[in-house]
């Protein structure tokens, strides 16, 4: 009987085959720690950049954008600068026919009416003549009418003459120079007088004209001019003696 061995060997442990180590997952707490929300997509942006391609034009040819004016074309050509003709056309036609309306409905009117009343003429040594003309205006407006100043004019062979009136306070000394003037004369007629709507008024100027007493009496016409404040000149004509 072959003799047991009391130690017998052992077997080899197996040998250990090494795997790739894994992370291990922490602990995980016991209170549970919410995730971030996952981003949300960003909708997709078209650049402003990107532009349709432009056609290729043909060589010697030019092409415009909007706004844009060629160099080239910006000072030689009219239709870069002018509208069409038909619209100039048809812009002057109805300017002139609103000036025409205003003209119409704005045209002048008479504010007073009057005439001549009387005249004296004297001779003067330096052969001229001082005249006193006598007259009347009425005040044919709704408002009042001030008189700014007056003079006369006079149509002889010689040509025209005119002369502002003299002042009231120079009658007197005419007067007693020439007593026959006094016999044609009244009242002055005042700078600065108002004459009411509808009223009227009589008064006398003096004036002087570098014409000999023959010419004065050969006359053709003799004017008396009114002028008011802001208002057309008043002019009240007799004519021939």
């Amino acid at each position: 009987m072959p003799d047991e061995n009391p130690n017998p060997p052992q077997p080899s442990p197996p040998s250990k085959v090494e795997t790739p180590s894994t992370p291990s997952a922490p602990p995980q707490s016991s209170a549970a720690v919410p995730k971030p929300a996952p981003p949300r997509p960003r909708p997709a942006v078209r650049s402003k950049l990107l532009r349709r391609p432009k056609p290729v034009q043909p060589s010697g040819q030019i092409t415009t954008e909007a706004g844009h004016t060629p160099l080239t074309e910006e000072f030689d050509r009219a239709k870069w600068t002018l509208p069409p003709l038909g619209i100039v056309a048809i812009a002057l036609g109805i300017v002139a026919v609103v000036l025409i309306a205003l003209s119409w409905f704005d045209r002048a009117k008479p504010v007073a009416s009057g005439s001549i009343n009387d005249v004296g003429a004297v001779q003067v040594a330096d052969n001229s003549v001082l005249v006193a003309i006598q007259f009347t205006m009425y005040n044919t407006t709704e408002k009042p009418i001030w008189i700014k100043d007056l003079g006369a004019r006079i149509q002889t062979d010689q040509g025209e003459f005119s002369d502002t009136a003299a002042s009231a306070s120079d009658f007197n000394r005419y007067f007693q120079g020439f007593p026959d003037l006094k016999i044609h004369a009244g009242e002055p007629m005042l700078v600065e007088t108002k004459i009411p709507p509808g009223g009227r008024q009589t008064g006398t100027i003096i004036v002087s004209f570098p014409i000999s007493k023959e010419a004065f009496d050969r006359r053709h016409s003799l004017s008396v001019v009114v002028t008011p404040y802001d208002q057309r000149n008043v002019v009240l004509t007799k004519t021939g003696v």
